[in-house]
């Protein structure tokens, strides 16, 4: 229980720093179009600039409050360890990613806690963004021990079907956090 638990609170706080990592994908940095350029240099070059390559907007089922996210994280995102591992430093530490092997890969969530969450008071869940429903007979699984401030991470095997997900965190029943990720 206390594995499952620590890999669920691990995945929460995943999830809320992905979600706050997808809400400003170019990190703050301003985009320049081509016309802005040429107007910015008065020299007639006949080298076109390229535009920027942008992601996507990933589409949320739907979104979280990043005020109350403020209040208790500073990140959460989802990692992979090879199976067999465990978290722990210097050589296992999960790396960052939204993409999983059901063959080679843990499921790792990772939080930096800023402001202790008493027990029962957080919870996370798995939601299938194709069937449009919770994947586990339960909506949301409470973490029955407080989250105290600081680093946190744990993994777990990946018990999903291949496809694609949510994970959402949640702080006194308010959703603070959704990382979108696949299962391959």
């Amino acid at each position: 229980m206390n594995k499952k638990y620590f890999v669920t609170v691990a995945v929460l706080v995943s999830s809320v720093f992905i979600l706050a990592g997808c809400s400003n994908s170019n990190g703050g940095q301003k985009t320049v179009t081509p016309a802005q350029t040429q107007k910015m240099d008065n020299s007639a070059s006949a080298e076109p600039v390229a535009e920027p390559k942008t992601e996507p907007a990933v589409q949320l089922s739907e979104q979280p409050n990043t005020a109350e996210f403020d209040k208790y994280f500073s990140e959460i995102y989802l990692g992979k360890l090879a199976i067999g591992k465990q978290v722990g430093p210097p050589d296992n530490i999960p790396v960052k990613t939204n993409i999983f092997s059901k063959t080679t890969d843990l499921f790792c969530t990772n939080m930096t806690i800023i402001k202790d969450i008493p027990a029962n008071v957080g919870a996370g869940g798995v939601y299938d963004v194709v069937a449009k429903k919770f994947a586990a007979s339960d909506i949301k699984t409470k973490f029955p021990r407080a989250l105290t401030q600081g680093g946190s991470s744990g993994c777990e095997k990946i018990d999903l079907p291949v496809g694609k997900y949510e994970y959402k965190t949640y702080v006194n029943d308010i959703l603070v956090s959704v990382i979108p990720f696949e299962v391959k």
